[in-house]
């Protein structure tokens, strides 16, 4: 018990946070009582142990070859007295729960990093709170048969821009569609809606979460609301290309890829974005190259019915064949295509 009032003496400044964030001082004083409790009972307790001991419990029940196989630790079903799982196969280790085990393991508290937690945590009750008002507008909208159109309108309008950095990836797309369109003021609303929805996409570039259906779904519905934000994203996707195309050696392993089906990415469209003026300058200056490009012809050759590569090879055959007219490359172009029967276009 000592233990117990040590710890939560060392944290009581944090009782100064005001009542609204009530939840954010709960959940430090629980897991100080908690936290505490088991450490002065249990010499050998350690945080991350005792929680994958936990989920392997779980899930050698859920799976009947691993029943009954997992050890049981009963020092550590004793300490789930004191703990709480909340009902799920883990601990619920939050950022707290961690500061204040380092703190009990270490007996110092790192100040800093708790108030960066909970400015953080402060941060998110403060936008959920944003978010809920536009939820209650649009419900009240909805049902309150005294509520008038105007009056919706203004208030929607004020609830959207109160959410000032990245509201659509705060709340959706769709949502951040449904509730602009709601309000039926699209062509006073239209620079904001471009404005917003182009912060999204800035910031989905930036974050490089573009395999993500969920993502790829959302460009899709934005690039349908708006030609100019489809030009956007398409804008943005090729200069996402050419960040990875910007040496010789680059495209070199692009074209080995290729055909070594590396799905890694779509080899095709990032090949196809080279002009005929680097090809031909690369082709001159590397041996090497040269040598790659000649084996991606050979390889599409050999794949019948393949159309991905198709303007990428267009634009290939026109620059060898132009280097072919070329006194100072002919006699070699022409034995090259030759000794591997590479039809001219």
């Amino acid at each position: 018990m000592k233990r117990v009032i040590n710890a939560l003496n060392d944290f009581e400044f944090f009782e100064k946070l005001p009542k609204k964030y009530k939840s954010i001082r709960d959940e430090l004083a629980k897991s100080i009582i908690e936290l505490a409790t088991i450490n002065s009972k249990y010499a050998t307790f350690n945080l991350e142990k005792l929680n994958s001991y936990l989920e392997e419990k779980h899930f050698s029940k859920l799976s009947e070859a691993n029943q009954g196989k997992i050890e049981i630790n009963q020092e550590y079903e004793e300490m789930f007295d004191y703990i709480d799982t909340d009902k799920v196969p883990y601990i619920l280790t939050t950022e707290i729960l961690y500061n204040v085990n380092d703190y009990i393991k270490n007996s110092m508290l790192d100040k800093i990093k708790l108030c960066k937690i909970i400015k953080n945590k402060i941060k998110n009750i403060k936008m959920n709170a944003k978010i809920e008002k536009i939820k209650n507008i649009n419900k009240k909208y909805f049902y309150d048969l005294n509520y008038t159109k105007i009056n919706f309108v203004k208030d929607m309008l004020i609830a959207l821009k109160e959410i000032e950095n990245n509201i659509v990836n705060i709340i959706g797309v769709s949502s951040f569609l449904y509730y602009t369109n709601a309000i039926k003021n699209k062509n006073e609303l239209e620079e904001f809606i471009t404005e917003k929805l182009k912060e999204y996409i800035d910031f989905i570039y930036e974050k490089g979460d573009l395999k993500d259906d969920y993502v790829s779904d959302n460009l899709e519905q934005i690039s349908k609301y708006s030609n100019q934000l489809g030009d956007y994203i398409k804008n943005k996707k090729l200069a996402k290309k050419r960040e990875k195309i910007t040496k010789i050696d680059d495209v070199i392993e692009l074209l080995i890829k290729s055909r070594d089906n590396d799905y890694e990415y779509d080899t095709a469209e990032f090949l196809e974005i080279i002009d005929a003026g680097t090809y031909k300058k690369y082709m001159i200056e590397s041996s090497v190259f040269l040598e790659e490009i000649v084996n991606l012809i050979r390889w599409d050759n050999r794949i019948s019915g393949n159309v991905s590569f198709e303007k990428v090879i267009e634009k290939i055959m026109g620059v060898l064949q132009e280097l072919e007219k070329d006194k100072r490359y002919s006699l070699k172009i022409k034995k090259i295509m030759e000794s591997y029967k590479i039809k001219r276009q």
